[in-house]
């Protein structure tokens, strides 16, 4: 009975294991070594994109850092963090919202902001969101940084908020139907209520764990409650303007819940 304990316990460490493998590939150009293949349907490894998204956040908490030690401004290591996320990314999430802003912002009908989405070509509404995006996201870091929080509070800080804001693309894809039949969305499969409440429950773990030690109960309170805001906000509007998600959609949801919980923990300081 023992050794057939130990054996179930093996199976799921090692189903762990791989299933943050497969994320961490599929969210990010960072090598697995010993990675197994993609599963045919990836929705069911999506249980494990927080801690995907753990691993993305402390590569870019140790560049801010790092930069950080060798004497540059806050400014400067905002820059080389978010820089040193998206290089890891590939810009996955970030070219979702440009091609978010420039189908809902140039369509005027379904089938038409579905294309525009579809085409690779970025065109102004894409271009000004990816502005404010990352100008907000500079602002805000330097902000947090300049009340010297320390290096493990900023370690904290990136991981906590790369995972639970990747925790939510779960969530916007499990219960959002998807708007079109092709694409990465369509391709990876919707995820059911068990990854769904897996993902929520590592991003959640991942907050109250890592900010409430570093910033206290009412700045968590307040990540929360911002992320969550920016989530509905997302949603809503992808289900006005084409009924459903994307792949495209759920980068955006990443992009804007980060960015809110920055500017929610730069105000709560």
């Amino acid at each position: 009975m023992r050794d057939d304990m130990d054996i179930e316990s093996g199976r799921r460490g090692q189903n762990w294991l791989n299933n943050t493998a497969n994320s961490i590939m599929f969210l990010s150009r960072l090598p697995v070594p010993g990675a197994p293949p993609h599963p045919a349907n990836m929705a069911t490894v999506m249980g494990a994109f927080p801690l995907a998204g753990l691993v993305i956040g402390l590569f870019g908490g140790l560049a801010c850092a790092l930069a950080l030690g060798l004497g540059l401004p806050p400014t400067v290591s905002a820059v080389a963090a978010i820089a040193v996320m998206a290089l890891i990314t590939g810009g996955l999430h970030e070219d979702g919202l440009a091609d978010v802003a420039d189908g809902f912002g140039g369509g005027q009908t379904k089938a038409r902001k579905l294309d525009i989405m579809k085409d690779s070509r970025i065109g102004t509404y894409g271009v000004l969101a990816l502005i404010f995006a990352v100008g907000l996201k500079i602002t805000t870091l330097s902000a947090i940084l300049q009340k010297d929080v320390g290096v493990l509070a900023l370690l904290a800080l990136f991981a906590a908020t790369a995972a639970w804001s990747r925790s939510l693309c779960v969530t916007l894809m499990a219960t959002t139907p998807n708007a079109r039949g092709d694409g990465i969305a369509a391709s990876v499969g919707q995820p059911g209520p068990e990854e769904n409440r897996t993902a929520l429950s590592i991003g959640a773990i991942a907050v109250a764990l890592l900010i409430w030690p570093a910033f206290g109960l009412w700045a968590t309170l307040a990540v929360f409650a911002s992320s969550v805001a920016a989530f509905w906000l997302v949603r809503a509007l992808s289900l006005r303007h084409i009924g459903g998600h994307t792949g495209d959609v759920a980068g955006t949801v990443q992009i804007t819940a980060e960015t809110a919980m920055l500017m929610a923990l730069a105000a709560a300081l």
